[in-house]
C-alpha cells in the first residue's frame, strides 16, 4: 500500500484522512497524492473564453496552494513523506476512480461524514458511492473516530467470497502496526448448538489456513451469532474492540443493484470506525 489517493475537500474530516494516510506512507516508505476536485466555470452566460479561462485557471491554483498548505499543516515542512497535489474536474467520483486507476494507486482513503435519515436517501454522501463502485482498496475514516494506531482490526469474512488476496490486501494496512486482526463471520442464531460448533470449526481452520499462507500470526477466528446480521454489524463494535473494519463489496447484477440495498454501502453511512473496501 504505498501509492495512496487522498481525495480532499478542505474540510476537517478530509484532514483527518490526510493525516490517517501519512501515519501509513510513513510506515510503508509510500507517497501521498492529494488530489481535489476544483468547481470549473462553464456557464454560456459568460461568453468571454478567456474570461471562463482565466478563472478556472486561478481556482486551481488556489486549490494547489490550499493542498500544500494542507501537507505542511499535517506532515510537517521537513516530511519524509513525498506528498503531491493534483487538481481534478467534475464528476467527483468517476474521476477520483478514473485517476486512482489510472495511476495504479494501491489505496485510496478519504473522510466521511455519514448520513441519516432523509438526508441519506436523497443526497447520500460521495464517500458512500465511492464504496459502491470503487475498483480499488478504499479505505474510509468517518468524522467521529479517534485517530489511532490501528492496534485491533476486524476482516468481516464470508468464506464463500473473501479470499486470502482479500486479506493480504487489509493486512497492507495492518501489518504495518503489527496489528492483530480478528477474522470475524456472523450467522444467525439457531436452536441447535451443534451448528455453531460446526461453524466455529469451520472458521477455525480457514483461518489456520490463512496463516499459514499468509505468515501472519496475529489472525484470530470469531464466530459471531445474531438474529439479524446487518444490525449486528452496525453495532459490531459494541462487542469487539477493534480500530478499523474491513469489508469485502461483492459485484452485483443490474437487477439486484436495481433492487437489493447495499451492506457495504450502507456501513460506510453509519461506521464509527476506519472501514476498508475492498472489491470483489
Amino acid at each position: 500500500m504505498k501509492r495512496i489517493l487522498v481525495p480532499v475537500d478542505f474540510s476537517a474530516t478530509s484532514v483527518k484522512a490526510f493525516r490517517f494516510a501519512c501515519l501509513l506512507a510513513s510506515k510503508v516508505k509510500g507517497s501521498i497524492t492529494l488530489y481535489h476536485v476544483a468547481e470549473q466555470l462553464e456557464s454560456p452566460f459568460i461568453d468571454d473564453p478567456a474570461l471562463r479561462k482565466r478563472y478556472n485557471q486561478q481556482t486551481a491554483a488556489d486549490a494547489i496552494r490550499r493542498m500544500h498548505r494542507m501537507r505542511v499543516k499535517v506532515c510537517g515542512e521537513n516530511a519524509r513523506v513525498p506528498v503531491a497535489a493534483v487538481v481534478g474536474k467534475a464528476p467527483v467520483v468517476g474521476n477520483i476512480l478514473s485517476f486512482a486507476s489510472t495511476h495504479h494507486m494501491d489505496l485510496v482513503v478519504m473522510g466521511t461524514q455519514g448520513a441519516t435519515g432523509i438526508k441519506k436517501v436523497i443526497v447520500g454522501s460521495v464517500a458512500a458511492r465511492m464504496a459502491e463502485k470503487t475498483t480499488r482498496p478504499l479505505l474510509l475514516v468517518p468524522a467521529r473516530c479517534r485517530m489511532n494506531e490501528p492496534a485491533a482490526a476486524v476482516f468481516a469474512a464470508d468464506p464463500d467470497r473473501a479470499t486470502a488476496a482479500h486479506l493480504q490486501q487489509m493486512l497492507g494496512v495492518v501489518k504495518p502496526f503489527k496489528a492483530r486482526v480478528d477474522v470475524v463471520q456472523l450467522v444467525r442464531k439457531t436452536d441447535d448448538p451443534a451448528s455453531l460448533e460446526a461453524a466455529s470449526a469451520s472458521l477455525e481452520a480457514y483461518v489456520k489456513g490463512l496463516k499459514k499462507e499468509l505468515r501472519y500470526t496475529a489472525l484470530q477466528p470469531r464466530v459471531v451469532a445474531c438474529t439479524d446480521v446487518v444490525d449486528q454489524m452496525e453495532r459490531l463494535h459494541k462487542t469487539l474492540r477493534y480500530d478499523l473494519l474491513t469489508m469485502v463489496r461483492r459485484q452485483k447484477t443490474l437487477l439486484e443493484r436495481l433492487t437489493l440495498k447495499s451492506f457495504t454501502q450502507n456501513m460506510a453511512y453509519v461506521t464509527t470506525r476506519p472501514l476498508l473496501v475492498l472489491p470483489e
